[in-house]
């Protein structure tokens, strides 16, 4: 099987150097003849075994000796590993493809693609804590989330929940990738959205309870203040959220009252009351069909995970 080698490895040095393209044309001849059962007249397989072990007989001779009495086993082991290695190239190029990384569903791990990206911190894909501190997560049951904005079909085979808050920068990176899956899953997703404002953050409830007051009056245009307050989120003001208001066509008379009715920061209340007593630690918090899925994924990999809860209820 050495000349099944020769071929992979004259062929890739034939891209690089034409010297090396008479050897692989030559290793390509004696692996055609093999595989329909004749000699390789050419003798390659025979030249590499002699030239092989015998560079490695001058530094030892009885490894040498050895090399060369089992060469074609070494030959064959060396085939399987070259294969092997292959194989998990392209599988890891189509987990890359797929899900954003080479490992699949489970991101952890080296990726030869992106070796940075390796066993990093939670934190940095999270506003909030860094870890759970208490129970673990409990899915939201619809019943939870009645009343909150939605997108798609209540009737759709998968409803995914998101916990965001409108000041937190990680939520605000994840936003594009909500919005592509919006728009690519339409009727076969529910999308809910609950609001989980981190007090941390800069006009978070301010900014929640301008979004419940858009919601409260026209749930078409909340979608559109919904993402342009995560596109803008740069420029968060109080008077800034009244103005986008105004923009998706909200009276601004109706808007500046709900902003001062004190019933609405109670709403806004329930819904942190709500996120921390599901064990909801950090935003953006998803659950897809009731898993559990913390921190900024690619759309890829979201996009595989409805997929994948769509298999599930077919």
């Amino acid at each position: 099987m050495i000349c099944v080698l020769a071929l992979i490895v004259f062929a890739v040095l034939a891209v690089f150097s034409v010297k090396y393209r008479p050897l692989a044309a030559e290793a390509f001849d004696c692996v055609f003849r093999r595989i329909t059962f004749r000699k390789c007249t050419s003798r390659l397989d025979e030249r590499l075994k002699a030239q092989i072990a015998g560079k490695v007989m001058r530094r030892h001779k009885k490894t040498g000796r050895f090399l060369f009495k089992y060469f074609e086993v070494f030959s064959w082991l060396l085939l399987v590993l070259l294969l092997l290695s292959l194989s998990q190239v392209v599988i890891s190029a189509y987990n890359l493809m797929v899900y954003g990384n080479c490992n699949g569903l489970d991101e952890e791990g080296f990726c030869i693609f992106d070796p940075l990206a390796g066993g990093h911190d939670p934190e940095v894909s999270l506003c909030g804590s860094s870890g759970p501190s208490g129970d673990p997560l409990i899915a939201p049951s619809l019943l939870d989330v009645a009343g909150h904005p939605r997108v798609g079909s209540s009737s759709a085979p998968v409803t995914v929940i998101e916990f965001g808050c409108f000041s937190c920068p990680n939520t605000a990176e994840q936003a594009p990738a909500v919005k592509r899956l919006i728009e690519h899953f339409g009727k076969d997703m529910q999308f809910i959205y609950v609001d989980f404002p981190l007090e941390t953050h800069p006009l978070a409830k301010e900014s929640t309870a301008a979004a419940h007051c858009v919601h409260e009056q026209d749930e078409q245009a909340y979608w559109q203040y919904h993402f342009t307050l995560f596109r803008e989120q740069d420029s968060l003001s109080l008077e800034n959220l009244h103005a986008w208001a105004a923009l998706h066509g909200i009276d601004e008379e109706s808007f500046a009252a709900c902003m001062e009715d004190s019933s609405t920061m109670m709403g806004v209340d329930d819904d942190i009351a709500l996120a921390e007593g599901l064990g909801v630690y950090g935003t953006p918090t998803f659950f897809i069909d009731g898993e559990p899925v913390v921190g900024v994924k690619p759309y890829k990999f979201l996009k595989a995970k409805v997929n994948e809860a769509l298999k599930a209820n077919s």
